[in-house]
């Protein structure tokens, strides 16, 4: 079998039941395989929405601190501080806890 084009798509979840879907084809040049064409075409998307959305990117190893704004409901502020202590519960080290607790 010959792979001429490749198709990625990816869907980015923006908010609860608001979602981005970025496609990106490409034509296979001599000398790439499909796994290196497709890996390119991962790299362009997960970069475009990095770059686009860089207030909700979280980089490996950053914790996912809340900001709790004022207007913001009850609801949304105890899902905020949910996250929050989950993140210091599951902080690999005192230390790591101990720095998330002092960020806030």
């Amino acid at each position: 079998m010959k792979i001429e084009r490749i198709t990625y798509k990816k869907i980015f979840p923006l908010a609860p039941y608001i979602n981005e879907q970025v496609g990106l084809e490409a034509i296979i040049e001599e000398g790439d395989t499909p796994e290196q064409v497709l890996s390119s075409l991962k790299k362009v998307a997960d970069d475009w929405h990095k770059s686009t959305n860089p207030g909700l990117v979280i980089e490996a190893g950053q914790p996912l601190l809340p900001v709790i704004q004022r207007g913001v409901s009850k609801d949304e502020q105890d899902v905020e501080f949910n996250i929050w202590k989950t993140n210091v519960i599951n902080a690999p080290t005192k230390e790591d806890a101990l720095e998330i607790i002092n960020a806030s």
